[in-house]
């Protein structure tokens, strides 16, 4: 047998024994987060009289994982994010409400794939 089969052979072997061994390890969920800055656009960030909302941010957090023996894994996540409103808006506000407004929108979701 030449050295680049017996090599070949060996590298089959190797890896056949890794993915035994990390399959009889199960599946170990990962987790993670993040956040990101949120930029209003188009009439969300200044609608013809001046009403808007600024920049905000939003703020994620996920858990995936990959049941054993299945051809794909899952991941489920969250996320949340508010954006205030502009002064023209709070002003705005304030006119018609009266008491002075703080007015933010805020958005909450999910998601399972």
């Amino acid at each position: 047998m030449s050295s680049s089969r017996k090599a070949a052979s060996v590298l089959v072997v190797a890896s056949l024994v890794a993915t035994a061994s990390v399959a009889a390890q199960g599946a170990r969920p990962n987790f993670g987060v993040a956040a990101s800055l949120t930029v209003s656009t188009g009439d969300y960030h200044r609608d013809p009289s001046g009403d808007g909302f600024n920049r905000g941010w939003q703020g994620m957090a996920f858990v995936a994982f990959r049941p054993p023996r299945w051809p794909v894994g899952l991941r489920v996540d969250g996320t949340y994010g508010e954006n205030s409103a502009n002064d023209q808006l709070k002003t705005a506000l304030t006119a018609s409400l009266g008491p002075p407004s703080d007015e933010k929108t805020k958005l909450l979701g999910a998601n399972a794939d």
